[in-house]
Parts: C-alpha cells; structure tokens; sequence
C-alpha cells in the first residue's frame, strides 16, 4: 500500500501570510501508507505524519494509501487510494482576510472540507479531467472513477453553499443544495440527485483499511487518552463533573398527564425520589428531593401472544401482538445514560435493556433474555425491537410525535429508509431492507434480481382531500429465467394526514408468482404506529423517524390465519428532496403497454394496447387507464388506475403510482422499486417505463402479472424530420407466454428510421433466446407495422425524435411474447 506526494507541506500551521511562492503550504495531517511526494526536479518520497506539503508537489497514492492533507486556513483534502492531486497555488493572509486555493486532481478520489478560502467567490478552483470545479463555502466530494468502482465522473455538495464545474466545451453547471451531484456522462454533464451508491462508494474508498492508525505509531488507548491531559486543556475549558440525565417514560397510551404519570410510579414502584437523593452523582447538580432530574414521555408496548414473566413462566397474553392499552397493563421505563434501563410491567416483568440519551438516529444490539435492537433519535424517540427465548416479539415504542406544521410543510419529499422486521428480515443483495413482505415467500428468491425502493413521501400542504403528503414504497423480485422463474411485486401507497397527531397509512397491492406458476394478488393495510400520546406517528427531530407496519402489526395483533403475514420497521430520514429532483408538474402523457393475461372464454393470450397517465402537481396524484387487446380474440379491456386521491402518489416525475380502490389492479414507475432492476433505455431522458397488473376475474382481459408500459414526451409532429435518417439504441422488456408457462425476459432493441421515406425498422435481440424484428411506416410521430409474426407500434419521443418507443408482438411456435421496447439515438 503507497501513497506519494509530488510536493512538500507544511509542518506547522502559522498565522502568517502564505502566498504561491512560499514552498511550505500544508501538514501531512494523517496518513496510510504507502503514499508518495513527488517534487518536480526531486525523487519520490514516502509521506509521513506530520510532513510538510510544499508548493506544486504531486500526492499520489496506491490502493491502499489514504493522505489527508491540512492547510493553514484550515482547508483540508482527503485523498484517497489510486489518486493524484497536486496543490498548484495558495494564498492566505489572516490579517488582510485573504485566501484562496487552486489545486488539480487528474484521477482518483478526494473530499475537499473548505475554509477560509472557500468563504468567498472564486475561493477554490481545482482542475480535473472532467472540467473546472469551483467551491464556495462547502464540503465536497471529487470522483473521478477507478478503485473498482464503475460509477461515472462526478463531484457530490455533501454540505455548504455551492459547487461549480465547467466541462471542457461545455456550459457551467452548478449545484446549491447539498444532495445533489454534477455527473459527466458520456460527455456530458448534468445535475441529479446523489445516488445512494454515490455516498456508499466514497465512503468505502476514503475508509482506512483495518489495522491503519492514520500514521500514529499506535493507536489510542484508554490509558494513554487519561495520562495525555486532553481532559483538563481541551478548548481550556477544563473537565466538566460526572453528572448522567435520567429518564422515565410511563404507559398512558392516551391523554398524558406528568403529574398523574409521577403519581402513579410512586405508587407502583416506590419513592424513586429516594433513590435520586442517595445517588447524587446520576442528576443534575441544581436538582433537589423536590424537583428530581427526571422526564416523561408516552410510551406503548406490543407484547406476543405468550411472553415469559419474571420467573420465566410462559404467559398466554392473547391472540397475537397487543398493544398496551388504557386499563390492560402500564409501563414504566427509566434508566441512566450510558448504563442498563428497564421496562418495567405491572404483572411482575421486568426487561433490562441499554439505556440512552438522544442522540441522531442510530442502532444498538440488545443482548439477553429480551434480545433485538433498539433505535434511536431526537425527542425521546426509541424503538425496542426485542424477542424473547422462545423468538416472540416484544417491542416497546416511545417518543413525542412532531407537531403537524412541521411535518411536510412544503411541496419537498422525505426519503425513509426502512429497517428490516425483525422476525423475518429479508434484505436485497445490497443489503437494504424489503418492507412490508412474506418473509418465508420471499425466501425462495435465493438469487435474481430482488430491488427496493425507499419510502418516498412528497408534501401536498394544498391536496382537496386534507392530505398534507402522498407516500410510496415499492419493491420487485425476480429469480431465474424461462419456464422456471419466479417473481413478485409489492407497492404500498398512502397518505399523510392530522388526525389528533400527523400518521401515514395506507395500502400495499401487487402480485406474485411463486409456485406452479400460479398468480395470486396481495393486498392489505399499512400504517404508522403512535407512542401513545396522540395519533401521531412521526417521531424524532421534526418527524425524522417513524415506525410502520402491516395491518396485522397494529392493535389487533399477530393473530394471523395461514397465509398471511404481518411486518413491523423502523424508518430513518435520510433526506429531505427540494429543488429540480422534487419536481412535479400538471401534464398528460401517452405511451403503450403490454402483458400477459386471462381472456374470459377463450384463455390466456398475450396483448397490446396503449396508456394515458394525467398527472396532477399540486393534489400530487396520478390518473390514467391502460386499454389493451388480446391477441387474436378481439377482446379488450380497460384497467382504471384512479378513483380515490388516497389510491395514488406522485412523488416526482421518476417515482409515481396508482391503485384502484376495492381492486388489485396497480400500476408503478421502475424508479419506485429502487436500483439495480431490469432497465430500459438507461440513457433516455424524455421516456418512462414501469409494471402493471389486473387480478384475476375482475374483467374481460385479467389476471395480469406484472406487465409493462412506457409512456413519453412524444414529439410534436410539426417538429418531425423531414430528411434524413437516425438509428436508435435500448432495451426491451415483456412477458412470455411458453406452453402453460409465463415469464419475464429482456432484450436489446436497434431501431432505424428513414425520415424522408417516413419508414423505418425495430429488432429485438436475445429476447430468451429468440431474436426477431418488423418493418414499419411513419405518420407524423407514429408508427406501425407487421412483418410475418411480428407487429410493432410507437412513437418518437423528444424535441426532434430524439428517442423511440413502443410496443411489440411476436410468435413462433408455441412460443409467444409481447413486451415494450425504448431508445435514444
């Protein structure tokens, strides 16, 4: 492992002015080796803690090597393995309150951390491959690729003011809003919200390797943190007394009342006063036997249908998960910061969990007879996920619900990542949580393609129905391929309400096939939990945790008949969308779809048809039908994806859905179900595609699982070409249906169009094995056209029929498909 320096900096950081000519401008302030100087007219030089960093010298570093570099201002760079920076010009003058810094990266990784001289305009600019990046008054993440990363050039605003970068050529793009990244492309730059794999990269690559110290000799021990005297100088404020906070929370699951809460743990659990006056060192200094350090929140409790006591008995509590209500059994939960707490019943149970202060949101293992986890947060938010020994759930919830103003007081959009159940956790192979789902079904998707989204809420403070926010949650599941593939698709789709505290609920629709090729529907209801003090469900700073769960998780238990399924998670905020990747906006859009389905009297058929979706900004809704016809029968059907505002959700124009109320019929955008799905047409910016379904028997055309639309900005035809021609590329996508057998497959699609002759051809190849293409005329934005056993329809997407798309049908044999195709020149 190595790391090099191309230039020497600074060993100690004066106050005195600094220009472009003083050789020394910074400190090697941490280091993993190997990273190398590289003077220009000197040798290489292997950097060490605490080396100067001089004037146009070159840090390079090798896949293990990590540098972090401090200048005088207090800029500091992070340059992480396989990269190359040199610092070519700095200026500081404390005095004159000047500062400014240029700097070049020409590959790898580093995060910049600004200071003084990012403060002002035109503060810092570094050169890279990709363009000239300029930071004003922010931190900010360079990557330029490599280290096994196949993530394309970008620079990330992780915090601050604003990142510039003008590419070669090309016009500045800027960003002001931290989330949002600069993304060069094939060329060309663009700006998008940070992906999740943007964030995760970064931060595997800038993490030391295990064993590294940064360059100390040894890392730090408790032992030597006491003798080092840090405690007693440390900002020269000296060493703060041992004083813990203590909390306690009793179960009121209602109307909440401290003082009658104080009163009743005096009377079931003794004088707590007395102890705080015997353990002085566990309150605030200012507290006395008459104004304790003690605070009260609500909380509730979901206990299993048998639970052990505390002489581990087993106890029969009922039918399922109850929660604790007024009357059935209160909870008393206290402990001191740092050390163990209990939940306390009134039957005799005692829990002994870990005990905490507020904190940001974070995890902890809980170990012991009651085992599990336990979240989190801001205003008393917890969330003891627990089981007892023999594996039945026990979760204790307690916290503040935010005040309705400030949750989703804007048209903005809160991104919740969801935990795992903790009964049956199910995780994609990434390793994000897949909410709301069998977890002994969704098993048998052992390998494939097994996608989710996170939970999307987008503010609607105008919506006619009351709604202040629209919610959407989807996942997919795909594994294997032909006659023996399963697959599986969930959304959940709610809304946001004050009703006595702000809550989310809503309902989960999708299909499935997962055994004998058979479909079944799947349907129910999902809803944040309260803690108790009102309806309120969301928790934390400002509503940045909740607890959600299936129908079956709220108050009526976990009583469940076979088949069915109840789940129960935790969700953090991770981000709050403004700015263009909020955008939503009042249009109609028109595309096709297709699919596999039940044709009443006849059988099953592949079809075709066409969808129109009308998307409504300020209600944040989503409406529209799909109309298709089964092939060679004549019947038609039209699947109605609207007739209630609490059935859909537009969140942006990538991330939308809709339902149909007393119905499984649905009807979600790819983008919902998260990364890492099939694609189509990944460089197409004026398409989207998706799924949809019908359940069984509920019209002529039915029993569709999990077919496809794409609709698009279809060009105007007063803006066809006239002349000329253009080939496209891309992807399909459809169902196939093989003897009794269905299935997903995929395709690539080239397509070609002669403007003036107003023709043009479309060919699919590798569609499960089997490759096929059809000839077709052009009117206006138009096209159809039928060669043997293939038909094809589009049309032209874009300002001047930039992109294609469209639908198609095929036979040969017994072997049928029918699918969706869609492209970019």
């Amino acid at each position: 492992m190595m790391v090099r320096f191309t230039l020497p900096l600074i060993a100690a950081l004066a106050l005195a002015p600094i220009s472009a000519q003083a050789q020394d401008v910074g400190v090697a302030a941490a280091v993993n080796q190997d990273a190398q100087a590289v003077v220009p007219g000197s040798g290489a030089k292997t950097i060490q803690l605490g080396d100067n960093v001089v004037f146009n010298q070159r840090i390079d570093t090798d896949a293990a090597g990590l540098v972090q570099i401090l200048l005088a201002d207090g800029t500091a760079f992070t340059v992480g393995p396989n990269s190359s920076m040199t610092i070519d010009a700095f200026v500081y003058d404390p005095a004159a309150n000047t500062a400014s810094v240029a700097a070049s990266v020409t590959k790898g990784f580093v995060r910049f951390i600004g200071g003084r001289t990012s403060k002002g305009e035109g503060g810092v600019t570094i050169d890279t491959p990709i363009g000239t990046a300029g930071i004003r008054g922010a931190v900010a993440d360079i990557s330029l690729g490599g280290d096994g990363t196949d993530l394309p050039p970008h620079i990330s605003l992780l915090f601050g003011d604003q990142i510039t970068l003008r590419p070669p050529g090309g016009d500045m793009q800027s960003v002001t809003e931290a989330g949002y990244s600069i993304v060069v492309d094939g060329g060309k730059a663009s700006v998008q919200q940070t992906p999740p794999e943007f964030v995760a990269a970064m931060q595997q690559v800038l993490a030391p390797k295990p064993g590294m110290s940064g360059g100390a000799a040894a890392g730090p021990t408790n032992q030597s943190a006491q003798r080092s005297g840090l405690a007693a100088s440390n900002s020269g404020f000296g060493t703060p007394g041992a004083v813990q906070s203590i909390r306690g929370y009793v179960g009121t699951y209602g109307d909440f009342d401290a003082a009658a809460a104080w009163v009743e743990i005096n009377n079931l659990y003794g004088d707590l006063k007395d102890f705080f006056v015997s353990n002085p060192g566990y309150v605030d200094p200012d507290a006395t036997p008459e104004s304790p350090t003690f605070m009260f929140a609500p909380v509730r409790v979901l206990t299993a249908q048998t639970y052990l006591d505390h002489n581990n008995n087993v106890v029969q509590a009922g039918p399922g998960i109850v929660a604790v209500r007024p009357g059935d059994e209160g909870a008393f939960y206290y402990g001191f910061n740092g050390g163990d707490g209990l939940i306390q019943f009134e039957d005799g149970r005692v829990i002994s969990v870990p005990f905490k202060d507020d904190q940001d949101y974070g995890t902890y293992d809980v170990t012991g007879p009651y085992a599990g986890v336990l979240h989190i947060g801001q205003n008393e938010f917890r969330a003891y996920l627990l089981q007892d020994s023999g594996g039945n759930p026990v979760y204790a919830l307690t916290g503040y619900s935010a005040d309705a103003a400030a949750v989703l007081p804007t048209a903005d959009i809160w991104r919740y990542r969801l935990s795992a159940d903790p009964l049956a956790p199910i995780l994609t192979p990434d390793g994000v949580a897949i909410p709301f789902a069998d977890g002994l079904r969704l098993a048998q998707f052992s390998s494939g393609q097994v996608t989710a989204g996170d939970l999307f809420i987008a503010g609607t403070p105008g919506a006619s129905d009351g709604a202040i926010g629209r919610g959407l949650q989807a996942w997919l599941a795909i594994s294997g391929t032909g006659v023996g593939q399963i697959s599986a698709i969930n959304l959940t789709i709610g809304a946001v309400r004050d009703d006595n505290g702000p809550h989310f609920s809503g309902t989960r629709t999708g299909s499935e096939r997962v055994s004998n090729g058979t479909q079944a529907m799947v349907s129910g209801d999902v809803s944040t939990q309260p803690s108790g003090e009102n309806n309120g469900g969301f928790f934390g700073a400002n509503g940045a945790n909740i607890v959600i769960g299936t129908n079956n998780a709220s108050d009526s238990g976990f009583g469940l008949p076979p088949g069915e399924f109840g789940t129960i998670h935790v969700g953090n905020r991770t981000e709050i969308i403004s700015g263009p990747a909020a955008q939503r906006s009042d249009k109609t859009m028109t595309g096709f779809a297709a699919g596999v389905g039940d044709v009443v009297n006849v059988g099953t058929r592949t079809m075709r048809g066409v969808v129109e979706l009308n998307f409504n900004a300020g209600e944040g809704t989503v409406t529209g039908t799909i109309n298709v016809l089964a092939s060679d029968t004549g019947g038609e059907t039209e699947a109605a994806f609207f007739d209630q505002p609490q059935n859909t959700a537009y969140i942006n124009d990538q991330i939308f859905a809709a339902t149909r109320s007393g119905s499984n019929s649905y009807i979600v955008s790819s983008a919902a179900t998260g990364a890492g799905g099939p694609t189509v047409c990944t460089s197409c910016d004026y398409l989207k595609w998706g799924w949809w379904g019908i359940a069984p028997g509920e019209a002529a055309i039915s029993g569709v699982h999990m077919g496809n639309w794409i609709i698009g900005d279809v060009t105007d035809a007063a803006n066809m070409p006239m002349t000329g021609s253009a080939t496209y590329a891309g992807d399909a996508i459809g169902t196939v249906l093989n003897g009794g057998a269905q299935y997903i497959a995929t395709g690539a699609m080239n397509a070609t169009a002669d403007f003036a002759a107003q023709t043009g051809t479309v060919a699919v190849t590798g569609f499960d094995g089997h490759d096929f293409a059809s000839t077709f005329d052009s009117t206006g934005s138009s096209f159809a056209g039928t060669n043997g056993n293939t038909s094809v329809s589009g049309a032209f997407a874009g300002p001047a029929a930039n992109e294609i798309m469209g639908s198609f049908k095929t036979v040969d044999g017994a072997w049928s498909a029918s699918g969706i195709f869609g492209g970019a020149q």
